[in-house]
């Protein structure tokens, strides 16, 4: 991982910690709200490559279950893998500021809690309106299956 000040401006903009803790924040506080329990840490590893790329991004619906999505958006997917391997750097630094922050924490067991009101609720920016919806959606996906496992096979991930 390349010192910040030497990161390319689009890097620095796009997977800033804040932001990208953002997205992370929102989608393990939409996780909790729905089945009442923490986040699995792996899961956090599947955020980032979901909701950044465009094409991913725009794809991603109100559909319920999130097998049927996958299915009907595959040639989205394509090198879904590579993309979310090529994040992991960027989600280790969101994590690390959202814990240094306090806005989550790591239980004994492994998983994630969100400190509520930790982050403003109620966003204004238009632009970051679109992620943050979809970022609550990918929350509710992963709370509906629940299996980590599962939903690494299903975008055909190795955990």
């Amino acid at each position: 991982m390349e010192k910040w000040n030497k990161r390319p401006d689009e890097i620095k903009y796009l997977l800033n910690p804040a932001f990208c803790g953002l997205l992370i924040y929102t989608t393990i506080d939409e996780y909790i709200k729905k089945t009442k329990s923490t986040f699995p840490f792996p899961l956090s590893y599947l955020i980032l490559p979901l909701i950044l790329p465009n094409n991913i991004r725009d794809s991603i619906n109100t559909t319920k279950y999130f097998s049927r999505w996958v299915q009907q958006n595959s040639s989205q997917l394509i090198g879904f893998s590579r993309m979310a391997k090529t994040l992991v750097p960027f989600t280790n630094e969101a994590i690390e500021f959202l814990l240094q922050s306090s806005s989550i924490e790591l239980t004994p067991k492994g998983s994630f809690n969100v400190r509520s009101n930790a982050l403003r609720k109620k966003i204004d920016v238009s632009e970051l309106k679109d992620f943050i919806n979809k970022s609550r959606q990918i929350g509710r996906w992963f709370a509906e299956n629940k299996d980590v496992t599962s939903i690494y096979i299903c975008l055909g991930v190795r955990p």
